[in-house]
């Protein structure tokens, strides 16, 4: 650990030697988390920077190398290193560090070198395999919400708004924006109960070819619901179902997160060129080109308080009454 207070002479304040093969690394409050090679997740407590310790090993069947943490969750890349099928993503709950355990892993196609998390979802740079998506909603059963290729190896990515960057091996670093260019709805503004369909329409630069059911997640209150891919196949412009339900509430629909185009088993494919799958990234909520942005729609299935009759009983009159 250094102090960089003075960022032209930063000075090193403490080394733990019991660290050997850190690859990774995040901070979250008073402690440090690292992805320690074959250790695991080795979680340090720095309340007092010059004398760090080790509170905590998480081990981890195969090699640790990146780590990122949200909420009370590190999210711990594995690379396979002899153990047969142990690389992936690892879900570490931290939220007391010095007991932190395993909740759950998802395997990854190819080795899970790199990691970096924005809202509901997990980016994990999976070398040949490029950038693999994970949805980690339920943290006890992450699922695949997409996956970007790269031309080179991807050994670690970040986030910034709209736009994925990955370190991309001897390709250099990879600038993914996004293939969506707009979220509207052909159903008209105004307010909506349960029962009701909504088409929301998904615009891309060009045409696309879909298989399965591919789905749209949208902020809908407690219970973020999803709208179906219903129709566009080979067209630049994909329509959505979501049809209100019981409990939903919205004051201006809008997409979940700029990761709300989930591929639920299916594929999002560009149908004109031999580019393989499209970069599903969506326009930021509220945001330039999003659903709420684009469209006025509000979602209400809250049945309105009944009236406070009691000052008209018992004989009682409201004033003005005949």
């Amino acid at each position: 650990m250094f102090n960089i207070s003075n960022p032209s002479a930063p000075q090193q304040v403490a080394r733990l030697a019991q660290i050997n093969q850190a690859f990774g690394v995040a901070v979250a409050g008073n402690y440090v988390y690292v992805a320690d090679g074959v250790n695991g997740l080795r979680v340090v407590d720095i309340s007092t920077p010059s004398s760090p310790s080790l509170v905590r090993t998480v081990a981890d069947p195969g090699f640790a190398t990146g780590v990122a943490i949200a909420g009370n969750f590190a999210y711990v890349t594995s690379r396979t290193f002899g153990a047969p099928d142990t690389d992936g993503l690892y879900i570490i709950n931290i939220s007391t560090p010095e007991t932190a355990s395993f909740v759950s892993r998802y395997n990854t196609p190819d080795e899970s070198i790199g990691v970096a998390v924005q809202g509901h979802y997990a980016y994990v740079a999976d070398g040949n395999a490029g950038v693999e998506i994970v949805d980690i909603r339920n943290p006890q059963n992450p699922q695949l919400a997409g996956r970007v290729s790269t031309p080179g190896r991807a050994y670690g990515v970040t986030l910034a708004g709209n736009q994925i960057f990955v370190a991309d091996g001897r390709e250099g670093i990879q600038i993914l924006g996004s293939d969506v260019i707009d979220i509207s709805a052909t159903t008209p503004d105004g307010a909506y109960n349960a029962g009701s369909p909504i088409d929301i329409t998904v615009t891309f630069d060009q045409a696309v070819r879909v298989t399965g059911q591919p789905q749209l997640r949208l902020e809908t209150g407690t219970v973020d619901r999803a709208a179906t891919y219903f129709s566009g196949d080979n067209a630049n412009t994909l329509t959505f179902r979501y049809t209100v339900q019981a409990g939903d509430n919205s004051l201006d629909l809008d997409i979940a997160s700029s990761a709300a185009l989930e591929l639920n088993g299916g594929t999002i494919e560009y149908a004109m060129t031999t580019g393989g799958n499209a970069i599903v990234a969506l326009p930021l909520p509220g945001g330039l080109g999003s659903l709420a942005a684009n469209k006025a729609i509000v979602i209400d299935t809250v049945a309105p308080a009944a009236p406070n009759c009691s000052g008209f009983g018992n004989g009682q009159r409201h004033r003005g009454a005949r």
